[in-house]
């Protein structure tokens, strides 16, 4: 397994002194390992690492925490930095979900940001590793169950109500998320339809042979032909 060059020692040091506030510290074995399955991830790869830090008295702690990887894809690369989405994440992570987390009176939305890296070919940013508190990543394929489904609903809610609150307290802070992967003009293409522009028309044409969704089939085609206008629309300032 190739792991990027930056993820040495130095690099080490700083998550540690960053996420954990330890100080007089020297680090000891290194393991990384693939932290999700093939499929679970498109535009990063994300790193499993487990840490030995040893202190001034020679105690050994074991930590463990999750590496995200940008991919440099020269593709998806254009597409990611033209979004944003790097600087968008972290943000989001490092600012954002504290302080909702504070509003709801101490919720936990995401996991917790340690460190971040930001260099032309190494983008990483160091997160809690949630299955140190027995999390687990549902199957993809088999989707989740109804239980789970209102926990997801849930917490959705309460992480909606709070982004409220605080676009309310602090509406500067919603500055760097004005533009979204679904803005755009039917003069201008934008992000979400250069990826699945052609999917609509085929979703038409799947329903209608759906026995029992022939209404449904009927409002999707009367949509077709100013589908995006649509989404551009819903999408815009003005609707925020």
């Amino acid at each position: 397994m190739k792991v990027p060059n930056s993820l040495n020692t130095d690099f080490f040091t700083k998550v540690v002194k960053n996420g954990y506030n330890l100080v007089d510290f020297t680090i000891g074995d290194v393991k990384v390992e693939i932290g999700t399955s093939a499929g679970d991830n498109y535009c990063s790869t994300i790193y499993r690492v487990f840490l030995d830090v040893i202190d001034s008295q020679q105690n050994v702690e074991k930590i463990q925490f999750l590496i995200k990887h940008e991919l440099n894809n020269e593709t998806s690369g254009e597409l990611l930095d033209k979004m944003e989405v790097f600087g968008k994440e972290v943000d989001m992570f490092k600012n954002i979900v504290p302080r909702l987390s504070k509003i709801t009176g101490g919720v936990q939305f995401a996991a917790r940001f340690y460190y971040t890296l930001s260099e032309p070919k190494s983008k990483l940013i160091v997160l809690q590793d949630l299955k140190e508190l027995n999390f687990r990543m549902a199957d993809r394929q088999n989707a989740l169950d109804y239980e789970h489904c209102c926990i997801t609903l849930d917490k959705l809610g309460q992480m909606h109500a709070a982004s409220m609150v605080l676009a309310k307290e602090n509406p500067s802070l919603m500055d760097k998320y004005n533009f979204g992967i679904y803005h755009g003009s039917v003069g201008t293409t934008g992000f979400i339809e250069q990826l699945l522009g052609a999917n609509f028309p085929t979703l038409c044409d799947a329903v209608r042979n759906w026995d029992g969704f022939e209404k449904i089939s009927e409002k999707l085609d009367k949509m077709k032909d100013n589908f995006w206008a649509i989404v551009y629309e819903a999408a815009s300032d003005k609707n925020d």
